[in-house]
């Protein structure tokens, strides 16, 4: 597990330029790889987010 690029949610945020409760919802949804460490603090893997528009 810690092969990866975990970082903590704040910088998780910033890096996918989301807000942290977007972050976690992402984690939630199992979009993105996350872990509670305890005493409040979450790890996640930032990923790659297109912003791709898929209407015609």
């Amino acid at each position: 597990m810690f092969d990866r690029d975990y970082v903590d949610l704040d910088e998780c945020a910033r890096r996918m330029d989301l807000t942290k409760a977007q972050v976690m919802h992402l984690v939630r949804i199992r979009a993105l790889r996350g872990f509670y460490a305890g005493f409040g603090l979450w790890f996640v893997e930032p990923a790659i987010v297109t912003g791709a528009v898929t209407t015609p």
